[in-house]
This record gives C-alpha cells, sequence and structure tokens, in this order.
C-alpha cells in the first residue's frame, strides 16, 4: 500500500482523484502536486478552458498538496498572459510546457512554499466537480 511505502516525495500531476495526503502524512513526506493553470484563481479539472472561456492568463503552479481541491501552499508560478490570438489548443501546450518550468523552479526551491503566496485577481474561476472522487488508501 502506498501508506507503508518508503517514500519522501510524492508528486502527483494531473491525477484525476483528490489525494487524503492526511491519510498518508507522517512528518518526513511531502506532497507536490502540478497544477495545469495557476492558483488560487484557477481551480479544478478544467481551468484551462475556463482561462479561454473568461479571456484569462493560464500557465502552471507548483503546490503543496493539504488534501484539498488544489488548495495548498505554492511553491512556484509560471503565467502565460491572456492574448486574443491563443486558441484552446494552443494554450493547452503552451500549459504543458510551463508545467515542466513551474516544477523546475519548485525543485530548486527544495519545494518550500512562496514567502509572499499569490493572490487571486478579480477574476477568479473554479470548475471543480460537486464531490470530487477522493481514493481511500487504507480500505
Amino acid at each position: 500500500m502506498l501508506h507503508d511505502m518508503g517514500y519522501e516525495l510524492l508528486i502527483s500531476n494531473g491525477c484525476p482523484y483528490l489525494l487524503p495526503v492526511y491519510q498518508l502524512y507522517t512528518g518526513a513526506r511531502k506532497f507536490i502536486n502540478i497544477h495545469l493553470t495557476l492558483l488560487p484563481e484557477q481551480r479544478g479539472p478544467h481551468a484551462v478552458n475556463g482561462a479561454t472561456l473568461y479571456q484569462y492568463g493560464a500557465g502552471a503552479i507548483c503546490h503543496i498538496m493539504d488534501g484539498g481541491a488544489d488548495t495548498g501552499p505554492v511553491i512556484s508560478r509560471v503565467d502565460i498572459p491572456y492574448s486574443p490570438d491563443l486558441d484552446l489548443g494552443m494554450l493547452y501546450q503552451l500549459s504543458f510546457t510551463t508545467e515542466v518550468d513551474a516544477f523546475t523552479i519548485a525543485e530548486a526551491r527544495h519545494f518550500r512554499p512562496l514567502d509572499t503566496p499569490p493572490q487571486a485577481g478579480a477574476k477568479s474561476i473554479c470548475f471543480l466537480r460537486q464531490r470530487m472522487a477522493e481514493l481511500d488508501l487504507l480500505a
């Protein structure tokens, strides 16, 4: 089981489930998520679509997982400013590239949160399901 394995760092990228890190936390483990789009403004699995729909910038972040849906402290953030000539397909491709950049920056920071967390802008969008599917790792 994931709980019993010996690891110090768990990295999630594109996982469609809410991982119950509170079941796995031992004090020595770090749980990191790479999120396609920006936090805290754009939460949820369809935030790139929302960025296009609402003419909002996009990008990627790396954050510490805290058990919520895209709610943990941000470690790194790479922005893509809004441009009307970026269609959804191109924005996804650019965002995937920024995921690599966000992870590289976070790794260089030894996965420490930013001293000044990003603040939600005037336009904040959230595309979460009514109930996020959560894994039970102890069952």
